[in-house]
């Protein structure tokens, strides 16, 4: 698992990074009509944000605990 980590962790923060940098213009967006704009960019910003820490963290986290478990019982 740590293998695995350590050869998905940069993939994934790349991915996120460059999607987060790629709405960033919308959520900085100035001028008419940049309400909307500005709402819909900032929920994207946040949102891959929170889902790649909480991916980074609980999905490694679940796997161990799960493979725990089911260790227990056979």
């Amino acid at each position: 698992m740590l293998k695995a980590v350590r050869q998905r962790l940069r993939p994934i923060i790349m991915t996120s990074l460059a999607f987060m940098l790629g709405v960033l213009p919308l959520a900085l967006n100035s001028g008419a009509g940049s309400g909307a704009q500005n709402a819909v960019g900032v929920t994207v910003v946040y949102g891959v944000l929170a889902a790649t820490v909480l991916g980074v963290y609980l999905t490694p986290l679940c796997f161990t605990v799960v493979t725990r478990l089911c260790s227990r019982h056979t």
